[in-house]
Parts: structure tokens; C-alpha cells; sequence
């Protein structure tokens, strides 16, 4: 039975899409259906694959006033060719969208974001796919959501079918602990998540310029600015010549200054 209100044979029109929007409880609600199988042969389909760049923009544009915008796909993005991949992040990003998928049937729920907005990845398993005694033997699970548009959270409670119990039992290990509160992981609506502060690099300031002590020690020259334009007019720098000084006061000797200047007398 379908209860996503999607038009008969959307995957023969001409939008390759689906989309519309309903009101709950005066809220309205987009949803976008898109196709990521179009493409799919074999189990070496990864990173070959699009549901059509076009076909999703055309149909999130359809929905683009809609406070709360859901797209509906199969395959996670990190199966899709890396181009298109990227740019469905970004159409997804725009428009602060949830992006519900499967395919590995196993529970995820994180954030992306294609640089021009956050959005959130949530993966679901399946309902149905084995029986107990299959080998290897199969999990099967749904994923409830509930979504807060006033306190801007989307909860999320997995369960996996128990064949000893036969019954539904909560999945604790589907999500981080951070999120878990009672039975139930609170995400942030992509909207709603504030950009982390980038912090401001300011140009590093100018070295403290050191002035001599009084008094230099008898024999020394403080070389400045001044000394070099005047030692410049004199000589031409022409070749290398070492210059030392010496430190006076002890037995041993010690370089102090090792610098070199060209010189042409």
C-alpha cells in the first residue's frame, strides 16, 4: 500500500521526480521522490550511479516553500558517481533538507554538507529481508521519527525484529550516546544548526625592534639601517667577506656575529 501520496507512474513522466507538499497541523511538509536505480546493473554499480541532477533540482524547487522538506532515495549518496554526488549535496545542503534512504539496511543518521548548507543523511534498514534461520542470518528493522518543528528536532527510535521474543525490540547501538535521551536520539533539523564560528586570523604583528643598550662595549659597531646606506655608497657589494667579532672577556672565545657582506674595495 503506498502512503506517500506519490502519483501513479512518476518513473515514466516526464519529471522522472515526484513532488508535493501537505499541511499538518498548518505546517507544510514538501516531499520529493527521486530514482537513484535508474543506472543500477549489478553489484559493481558503485560510484556509477544518479538519480539526475535536473530531476532534483526541478523538484525541490516545487517544494521550496515548505518549512520541513523530505527527499525520498534509495541508494546513500556515497554510492553515486563522486561529481553528481557532490552536487546533489549541494542542492540538498540549500534547501536544509532530510535525505531518507537505504539500501545497506543498517540504521545511520549524520550530517553533510556540500558547502552551501548543512543537510541530514538518515539510512534505515529493511523491514523485511530474511528469516531467522537464513545464513547467513539477516536483522530485520524500520526506524521511527518524530519531528519537533518548534523545538527544531527530529527523534529517531530504531527497532530490529527479535525472532526469540517475536517482537519489536529497541536498537540501543543504531546511533552516539550524545544524542540519546530516554528511548529516543534528538538530532538538530538542518535549519536549525548554527554554522560553527570561523575564527578571525589577523596578520602577525611586527617584531619589537630591539635598541642597543647604552654604551656599546669598546671596539663594537651597531649596524643599523643607517650604517648599511652609508657603507653601500662607499663599497660596491661585489664578493664575500667574513666579518667576526669576539667577545673579550673570558678564555674562551666564542662567536658572537657571523655575518657576510660583499665587498669590492
Amino acid at each position: 500500500m503506498d502512503l506517500t501520496g506519490a502519483p501513479r507512474h512518476w518513473l515514466q513522466s516526464k519529471a522522472g521526480s515526484y513532488s508535493f507538499e501537505i499541511n499538518i497541523r498548518g505546517c507544510g511538509v514538501g516531499v520529493v521522490g527521486v530514482n537513484t536505480a535508474w543506472l543500477c546493473k549489478d553489484d559493481h554499480d558503485r560510484h556509477r550511479l544518479t538519480p539526475g541532477i535536473h530531476l532534483l533540482d526541478d523538484a525541490l524547487a516545487e517544494i521550496k516553500n515548505s518549512r520541513l522538506k523530505i527527499v525520498l532515495g534509495h541508494h546513500p549518496l556515497d554510492w553515486l558517481e563522486d561529481d553528481q554526488a557532490q552536487q546533489l549535496r549541494v542542492l540538498l545542503g540549500k534547501h536544509s533538507a532530510l535525505y531518507l534512504h537505504g539500501h545497506l539496511h543498517a540504521n545511520e543518521c549524520r550530517y553533510d554538507d556540500g558547502g552551501q548548507g548543512a543537510f541530514l543523511g538518515i539510512r534505515c534498514g529493511s523491514a523485511f529481508q530474511g528469516r531467522p534461520d537464513d545464513k547467513p542470518p539477516w536483522v530485520n528493522g524500520l526506524l521511527w521519527a518524530d519531528v519537533d518543528l518548534d523545538k527544531e528536532l527530529i527523534e529517531l527510535q530504531p527497532f530490529h525484529w527479535s525472532a526469540q521474543h517475536r517482537e519489536w525490540k529497541l536498537t540501543t547501538d543504531a546511533f552516539p550516546n550524545q544524542y540519546e535521551s530516554r528511548g529516543k536520539w534528538a538530532f538538530p533539523l538542518p535549519g536549525a544548526r548554527r554554522p560553527a564560528a570561523v575564527p578571525v586570523r589577523t596578520a602577525p604583528s611586527a617584531p619589537e625592534v630591539q635598541h642597543p643598550p647604552e654604551g656599546l662595549r669598546p671596539g663594537w659597531t651597531l649596524v643599523d639601517e643607517r650604517w648599511l646606506g652609508l657603507f653601500e655608497q662607499v663599497f660596491r657589494f661585489d664578493k664575500w667577506s667574513p666579518c667576526r667579532s669576539y667577545e673579550n672577556d673570558g678564555p674562551a672565545k666564542r662567536d658572537r656575529l657571523n655575518s657576510f657582506f660583499y665587498l669590492d674595495p
